[in-house]
């Protein structure tokens, strides 16, 4: 069960090294992103460990990931919005 959560971990970790969006976000925050993403799940209500955990993650580093584009997006086009 540990292996199981440790690698689904790893495969988000990586998710997040791979992405064209943060790729200029450091490894620090990279992992503070991780853990601000596993405490909303907390909040939420999922248990870790479980497959249900590990998605709500994901869910949470995707939705960083597209309000991260739209902002650089807006900075290039002159026009950010918050």
């Amino acid at each position: 069960m540990k292996y199981s959560y440790l690698i689904k971990v790893c495969v988000v970790i990586s998710f997040l090294s791979g992405c064209a969006a943060i790729d200029n976000i450091n490894a620090q925050n990279k992992a503070k992103l991780l853990n601000t993403a596993k405490e909303s799940c907390i909040e939420y209500g999922f248990k870790e460990g479980t497959d249900n955990f590990a998605g709500c993650i994901q869910k949470e580093v995707n939705e960083f990931k597209n309000r991260k584009a739209i902002e650089d997006a807006s900075r290039r086009d002159g026009k950010f919005l918050r």
